[in-house]
């Protein structure tokens, strides 16, 4: 049995795809290996093991810009970090610390305020494209969780290949038991599901919105649309859009989800549509692939390298490309076998099981 720390200083209240990912990986962790977890006062962490110790941080340090400060300058200096087999960072482009260590490892998900313009406030920006690269430099062991992720963090924070390894997420198996369990009321017909916060124009759920306008009308008649997830910045404009549309009573905005939800949500899915403009890795396109959910997608570098042949690629910039592709699938029953038998296949790449172990062997 190892000894692990990881830090969830950026948990965000379990709310986000970098949650998400602390979640999984500690869950595989405490399986085989003592796991010492940082967490803010207040937080739920909904993976319950005996092998996990939660060590509580004053809420004091609960600002993110005094959070991040602390993290970067005060806690490498705060605990013996050498007593550990693994120092996990799982979001190095949010929490670094100042100095390396030989067992530390950071896993960096995106570069995508280098891809969107305004996505964050001026201080963050300037964080991560400025204070962040600095120390990065200093890392033996930094983790991208695709070769997109690679290949942006080579050309924007000019770090050789040979310090970044290229480890793909798992994806979490269906839980079968809870598919009826979290059913949402107001959902009586089919539907097209997209799961991410809404946030403009990252997100892309404006494009989406005018695609299924464009969508011929019995499918729209046949199928709504369903877009669980918290207001971010820039959700304005896109509510603005939806309360313009003549089928808006076909779009159901859900905010933030149970997991009981989200679950029930997948497994009564036909489609699954994302259309975002940049992601760093595209866990989603695995998590509908496992529910037998076939995927409609962005043609951009991360969601080709994760969905490969199982998706069907469309420009995100063109609305008409769009809605044709979720015709061309929703109108043919072999194009959704074909996709959803291609999906079962490309999952077998992806475990978390296997992320884990990488993360391990970095160390070694």
């Amino acid at each position: 049995m190892k000894k692990v720390f990881v830090s969830a200083m950026a948990y965000g209240g379990g709310k986000s795809g970098v949650s998400v990912y602390i979640n999984n990986v500690v869950r595989e962790l405490c399986r085989d290996h003592s796991v010492d977890l940082l967490l803010l006062e207040g937080e739920k962490f909904p993976v319950l093991h005996p092998n996990i110790n939660i060590i509580r941080v004053n809420k004091v340090l609960e600002r993110p810009i005094v959070n991040s400060l602390w993290h970067l300058f005060v806690l490498p200096f705060q605990r013996d970090f050498n007593q550990y087999d693994l120092v996990l960072l799982p979001a190095g482009n949010q929490r670094l610390f100042c100095r390396n260590y030989n067992n530390l490892v950071v896993t960096f998900h995106d570069l995508s305020q280098f891809h969107i313009a305004n996505k964050y406030d001026t201080y963050r920006t300037a964080y991560i494209k400025k204070i962040i690269p600095f120390f990065l430099r200093k890392m033996n062991n930094i983790v991208a969780i695709s070769e997109s992720t690679k290949a942006d963090i080579m050309r924007f924070y000019n770090i050789p290949a040979e310090q970044i390894h290229v480890n793909h997420n798992g994806f979490s198996a269906p839980n079968t038991n809870l598919q009826s369990s979290g059913s949402i009321n107001k959902i009586e017909k089919k539907f097209i599901l997209y799961v991410a916060r809404l946030e403009h124009p990252g997100k892309n759920h404006l494009n989406l919105l005018k695609a299924y306008q464009q969508l011929p009308p019995h499918i729209q008649e046949t199928y709504d649309l369903v877009l669980p997830g918290q207001d971010w910045s820039g959700s304005q404009a896109v509510k603005e859009y939806h309360a313009s549309m003549a089928s808006k009573a076909n779009v159901h905005f859900l905010g933030f989800v149970s997991n009981e939800q989200l679950e029930w949500l997948y497994s009564n899915a036909s489609l699954y549509a994302f259309p975002s403009f940049f992601e760093g890795f595209g866990l989603p396109l695995l998590e509908a692939m496992s529910y037998k959910i076939p995927v409609v997608c962005s043609d951009i570098p991360p969601l080709r390298e994760v969905g490969g042949d199982a998706v069907k690629h469309f420009d995100p910039e063109s609305v008409e490309n769009i809605a044709d592709t979720i015709v061309e699938v929703l109108a043919n029953d072999k194009v959704r076998d074909d996709l959803v038998k291609s999906g079962e296949l490309r999952l077998k790449r992806f475990s978390w099981r296997k992320h884990v172990e990488n993360l391990l062997q970095c160390v070694q």
